[in-house]
């Protein structure tokens, strides 16, 4: 079998593509490799935020005591406890969760930040608070450990709301 000249530039051409094929697939790899090591979903604040919910919190509405997920329900519903606003009821009773929680922060803490979020997507995917975030700060500026988050979805009767926390622990020494 002879090669002619047409033979001869396919070939070359088909050994150009697979070498850039294999440099991409380098680049890619070191790529998706270096992404922020410094960040990543915890198990551990996962399994709070799901014991959140049964948590029975001082709102009383219509003769019961209600529970952190019935209490964002009537928060996003706009309705009142006995003992006042909803929302600011369930924000309180957050910061004092927060307050007793493994995720204390306090100089020498092993914990410097955190956040937890109470929020619903509109159909756009656009996030808006039900209220204000729940945060504290060891005043370090930024994360400079190793930063912790997870979610839950409460499907309430109100309809869905995502809860998030978010912490950034020092790097163990």
């Amino acid at each position: 079998m002879r090669w002619n000249k047409g033979q001869e530039e396919i070939v070359g051409f088909v050994v150009i593509v697979v070498l850039v094929v294999i440099i991409g697939l380098i680049f890619l790899g070191i790529s998706l490799r270096n992404t922020d090591r410094n960040e990543r979903s915890s198990d551990e604040i996962g399994s709070f935020l799901l014991a959140l919910r049964p948590y029975t919190t001082s709102c009383v509405y219509q003769g019961y005591r209600q529970s952190i997920d019935e209490l964002i329900s009537l928060c996003k519903g706009g309705r009142v406890c006995d003992g006042g606003n909803s929302c600011e009821i369930l924000k309180k009773e957050l910061e004092g969760i927060m307050n007793q929680s493994s995720f204390i922060v306090s100089e020498g803490s092993a914990y410097t930040y955190y956040e937890l979020r109470v929020y619903e997507r509109d159909n756009s995917g656009f996030e808006n608070d039900l209220i204000e975030p729940v945060t504290k700060s060891a005043g370090v500026g930024g994360c400079r450990g190793l930063k912790l988050y997870n979610f839950q979805i409460f499907n309430t009767q109100a309809g869905p709301i995502d809860v998030r926390l978010e912490v950034c622990r020092l790097a163990k020494s």
